[in-house]
């Protein structure tokens, strides 16, 4: 993949610097106590990583109702999970989102 021009990079070096900055100075330092275990992590985030993040983050709402209508009870959770993993993504979605 070829490199992009330097007047992209130099936009995006202050986006990533302010990123990093919000990351040391909301989370690891107020709220984790100084906790450097992500730190790698953050350092080599891109917009990749970031999707994968927030694909994730989409569901867990549904997913934490879905385990609370089970009772709390993982046995039932993950018998919810299997049967909605079988289903076609677009069916999986719309139940999710009904879910959530």
């Amino acid at each position: 993949m070829p490199k992009p021009p330097v007047s992209s990079m130099n936009r995006k070096l202050p986006l990533c610097e302010a990123r990093y900055s919000g990351w040391r100075g909301l989370l690891k330092l107020t709220r984790w106590g100084g906790y450097s275990g992500y730190d790698g992590w953050i350092a080599r985030a891109n917009n990749a990583a970031f999707g994968v993040q927030a694909a994730y983050l989409e569901w867990v709402p549904a997913f934490q109702r879905l385990f609370e209508s089970g009772g709390g009870d993982f046995g039932r959770f993950y018998a919810a999970v299997q049967a909605l993993a079988v289903l076609p993504k677009d069916e999986r979605r719309a139940k999710l989102a009904e879910i959530r």
